[in-house]
C-alpha cells in the first residue's frame, strides 16, 4: 500500500505515514466516501425543479416591477395632470409642451396620427388604427391634441374632434369642459 499523500510504500495496517504523518483511510472507508461525495453531487428530483422555480418567480418578480412602472406613468393621464412648473398651455390641467410634442410625435410615428390641424381643433385617425384602439386610448389622444390645439392657438380652449381618416366621420370629440363623448 501507498500513502495517498507523500506516495511512498507503507505496511497495510498502518493508520499513519511514517515518512509524512498523513493518516491513511481504509480502502473501504474510502470507497463509502466517494459514494456519499457522488450522492451528493448528483442532483435529486428536488434540485431540477429549483431552477424552474427560481425562473417562474424571476418572471414574475419582472412582471410586478412592468406593473408598478406603467402604474407611475398613468401619472400623465388627464385625470392625474396638474398644474405645474413646465406647463406651457393655458389650460392648468394640460401637459407640458414637450410632453404633448413627444406623445403626439410617438402617435404619428407608429401612424395613429395621419392628419392633425391644431388650428382647426381636428385629428384624423386611419380606421385600423380606430379598430385598435379602445376607449381610453381615444380618450388620451384627444386630451392631449386638444391640449396641444388650444396650446397652439394660445385660447385656453381646450378641444377637439377626432375624426376616421378613411371616411372623413367624427369618431370622438374631447373637451376640458363637457369631457370625452364617443360619436360613433
Amino acid at each position: 500500500m501507498f500513502c495517498s499523500k507523500c506516495g511512498k510504500e507503507i505496511s497495510e495496517d498502518a493508520q499513519f505515514c511514517q515518512y509524512c504523518g498523513n493518516k491513511i483511510e481504509n480502502k473501504e472507508e474510502t470507497k463509502e466516501e466517494k459514494e456519499i461525495d457522488l450522492s451528493i453531487h448528483k442532483p435529486n428530483e428536488e434540485e431540477t425543479k429549483t431552477p424552474s422555480l427560481v425562473v417562474i418567480l424571476g418572471i414574475m418578480v419582472f412582471l410586478c416591477l412592468i406593473f408598478i412602472i406603467i402604474g407611475s406613468n398613468d401619472s400623465n393621464t388627464p385625470e392625474n395632470i396638474t398644474n405645474n412648473s413646465n406647463t406651457t398651455s393655458n389650460s392648468s390641467s394640460c401637459p407640458s409642451l414637450i410632453d404633448m410634442e413627444d406623445a403626439i410625435s410617438k402617435y404619428k410615428s407608429v401612424n395613429i396620427i395621419q392628419k392633425f390641424n391644431p388650428e382647426l381643433n381636428s385629428v384624423y385617425i386611419p380606421s385600423y388604427a380606430r379598430n385598435n384602439m379602445n376607449i381610453d386610448d381615444l380618450r388620451i389622444l384627444g386630451y392631449i391634441t386638444a391640449c396641444y390645439s388650444a396650446y397652439k392657438k394660445n385660447n385656453g380652449s381646450v378641444w377637439v374632434n377626432i375624426y376616421n381618416y378613411n371616411t372623413g366621420k367624427k369618431i370622438a370629440e374631447f373637451s376640458d369642459s363637457w369631457g370625452f363623448k364617443m360619436k360613433e
